[in-house]
């Protein structure tokens, strides 16, 4: 703000307000130790910058060094007495009056007086990148967007899973082209919902799962490089997100794969029934036989999502149907 301030044809202040303290600090809001080189450096450049800002515009450059180097600040009147700005108003009318006439170092004399005044708000993009710096929004909205594709995987034709997963992972990337990230991080989280994932499929009595959980926690924690607890990754929101999501999907998912996990029934008490196709068979997809999905093959005449289909006979954990016309 004190760079700004100095670098304007004109510097007001309002009362009650102060300007200064700008030395430099890093992203996290930590400052490096003094004795550091790179803190020397960040200084030294930022107070050649601001003094040549305030030399340019005929202002105090002593104190703006000063306000990088030792971090001193002034008040409104104060300002005015050092020669940092020029005037105090404290509203956006009395600004505008005062400046009635004003002529700048340059020759050009402002008439503000009667000219409309324009406020200009943040656009719809800005707001959302505001938002999206955020790193537990955007945890939770890559989070929300994992576990809804894997929902997606074991649910039958396109639907909530993946709309909902399809766009808080969009604007989780988006999020995360803002804020420092980690790889491994990454890496951690993609490998753990990986683990879950093959679980579904693979007699590991919740091994492979718990591994999942346990990947996707020590990702979540080194998933953004930030150091300050201020403004980095709360661990209740890990928590939080990581336990609700997963225990979500495991219902869901333990629900939908319960009966092909029962032992096998002989081909007589299958054969023959009739389901209702729940997504196009063309060949493959899901089937709804007896409250039960079914991976499911088609042969014939492919079949189209709500279309009837009738049993011949099961392979494995998989049904192979044909398309069930009315009186045959």
């Amino acid at each position: 703000g004190t760079f700004i301030l100095l670098a304007a044809d004109v510097a007001a202040m309002a009362r009650g307000t102060s300007v200064g303290a700008a030395h430099p600090v890093v992203l996290t809001g930590e400052t490096p130790k003094e004795e550091d080189p790179l803190a020397q450096k960040m200084v030294n450049d930022a107070a050649a910058r601001i003094r040549a800002i305030a030399e340019l515009r005929g202002r105090n450059a002593d104190w703006a060094e000063r306000a990088v180097r030792e971090s001193i600040t002034a008040t409104a009147g104060e300002a005015l007495e050092l020669g940092i700005i020029e005037v105090v108003a404290d509203s956006i009318p009395e600004l505008l009056e005062k400046l009635e006439g004003y002529e700048l170092p340059d020759g050009r004399t402002l008439h503000p007086a009667g000219l409309p005044v324009r406020e200009i708000y943040m656009t719809l993009k800005d707001r959302l990148f505001s938002y999206l710096a955020d790193p537990n929004l955007v945890y939770i909205l890559l989070m929300l967007g994992l576990y809804g594709l894997i929902y997606e995987v074991f649910s039958p034709g396109i639907g909530l899973g993946l709309v909902m997963g399809g766009i808080s992972l969009l604007l989780a990337l988006l999020g995360l082209q803002v804020l420092p990230i980690n790889l491994v991080g990454i890496g951690l989280i993609l490998f753990g919902v990986l683990l879950m994932v093959l679980d579904a499929f693979t007699p590991t009595n919740g091994i492979l799962t718990t591994g999942g959980v346990v990947s996707l926690i020590i990702g979540s924690f080194s998933l953004f490089d930030i150091q300050s607890p201020v403004i980095g990754l709360s661990w209740v929101t890990v928590v939080a997100t990581v336990g609700t999501l997963t225990l979500i999907l495991v219902f869901i998912i333990s629900k939908g794969l319960l009966a092909q996990r029962q032992p096998a029934r002989p081909l007589t008490s299958m054969a023959g029934l009739t389901g209702v196709a729940k997504g196009d068979l063309a060949p493959e997809g899901w089937v709804l036989v007896r409250g039960e999905y079914w991976r499911a093959r088609c042969e014939g005449e492919p079949a189209k999502e709500g279309d009837e289909i009738v049993v011949l006979r099961k392979e494995g954990r998989r049904l192979i149907v044909r398309r069930h016309w009315r009186g045959h």
